[in-house]
């Protein structure tokens, strides 16, 4: 059988590959596009060169060297710099101080809005609170007077120990004249404690200022430093010196007798009789309201409320008693009410038996039997003080006929 004829396929990648052959062929073999291709070409420099000879030199002209250094300028239109801090110093608009403004009015506000609603369900005061949570630069601050105002004591003061059911201890003017030999008197002046003891006085008078002497040494009270009492007993004079220092702090003349006892119910007869000029008030509704139950009496420890702010009128002595659950805003009017019922108004005590002022000049057996009941005004020497609770003097609680003893209140305040 006789072989068939030779087909040859071509395909469209074989076609494509003979077209790109000739392409290059056409390419490669084209010397102006070699040319155009590769532009730069290398150029001979001794193509362009000028012939220069030695005579040519003898054109150029010599000059002179300079003799100073030339300064080179700039371009005449150009700024000159300025210096910045001229600048700024030159300034209006710029503040070299500062004024403080003080803030925080609003928060002192609200922290003393928080102590008071915390106080009243607290058994401690908003002033305590306060207290324990400010903090003080005690070398900045300097010490107050002794003498300041609203201390419940005075520097110098007299006091008289006089009764037998319920003894009185009243302030009564520090002078020689208030003495007697039937009762008993306490002197206090600074560091110095003295304690006289008359002649007829009775057993209860002496016990009471010998408690009275022992309390104060003890807890410093009244502003008293003393370490011991001087006793004073009248008709013994062992040491002169003594008797001589205490005479002279009440301005004793020479020759002068101190008056002998009263008759036997003179005691009983002035205890009652001061009971009677017992001022009681409370204060409420911005005013000072007396206390129909208590007025006139001896004071019992059951009107202490600690819930309020009560005022004490014992004549010579004015107290402002503020309850340790009291609101703080009670307690500053009823000090500025009790400031002006101190100092400005008169004193009346017209429906009594005896004045608290003056009555100690009447006491014992003296020629003068009446003293005024009217005076226009309280003396120097009067006590005007602010007493809070559980802090109490000595002077304070010997007004009250059921305070308990020593022992007794500190188990009553724990």
């Amino acid at each position: 059988m006789l072989p068939g004829p030779i087909i040859f396929f071509v395909t469209e990648l074989d076609i494509h590959k003979e077209y790109m052959l000739n392409i290059l062929d056409d390419i490669i073999d084209d010397e102006e596009t070699f040319e155009k291709f590769f532009s730069s070409k290398r150029k001979d420099t001794n193509d362009g060169e000028e012939a220069i000879e030695i005579s040519d030199f003898d054109s150029v002209k010599a000059s002179e060297r300079l003799v100073t250094k030339r300064a080179v300028r700039g371009p005449m239109g150009r700024r000159a710099a300025k210096n910045p801090l001229k600048n700024l110093a030159a300034r209006n608009d710029l503040q070299t101080e500062y004024t403080e403004i003080k803030s925080g009015y609003a928060e002192k506000e609200l922290k003393r809005i928080k102590l008071e609603s915390f106080a009243k369900s607290n058994n401690l005061a908003a002033e305590a609170l306060a207290g324990l949570a400010s903090v003080e630069d005690f070398k900045s601050s300097s010490s107050l007077p002794i003498n300041q105002m609203w201390l419940p004591f005075k520097p110098l003061m007299l006091l008289h120990v006089k009764g037998r059911t319920h003894v009185q201890t009243r302030l009564v003017e520090p002078i020689y004249s208030s003495l007697n030999r039937g009762d008993c008197f306490i002197l206090i002046s600074g560091s110095k404690l003295y304690r006289y003891v008359g002649s007829f006085a009775n057993v209860i008078e002496i016990s009471r200022s010998k408690k009275i002497c022992a309390s104060i040494i003890e807890n410093k009270d009244l502003g008293c430093s003393a370490n011991q009492e001087v006793i004073l007993t009248d008709g013994r004079y062992v040491n002169e010196r003594q008797w001589e220092d205490f005479w002279k702090i009440l301005n004793k003349p020479e020759g002068y007798e101190i008056p002998d006892c009263g008759h036997a119910d003179e005691d009983e007869l002035f205890e009652n009789s001061l009971h009677e000029t017992n001022m009681i008030y409370e204060f409420d509704d911005d005013s000072l309201k007396p206390l129909e139950k208590f007025w006139g009496t001896i004071p019992k420890i059951e009107m202490l409320d600690p819930k309020k702010v009560l005022i004490f009128d014992f004549g010579t002595e004015l107290y402002v008693w503020n309850g340790k659950n009291a609101s703080s805003d009670d307690k500053r009017a009823a000090l500025k009410l009790c400031q002006e019922h101190f100092s400005e108004s008169p004193v009346d005590y017209g429906k009594c038996w005896v004045n608290p002022f003056n009555y100690s000049k009447i006491v014992g057996n003296r020629t003068v039997s009446a003293a005024p009941m009217t005076q226009l005004k309280r003396e120097d020497w009067c006590l005007l003080g602010k007493i809070t609770q559980h802090m109490e003097t000595i002077l304070f609680k010997e007004k009250f006929c059921d305070w308990p003893e020593n022992h007794v209140y500190k188990k009553l305040k724990k």
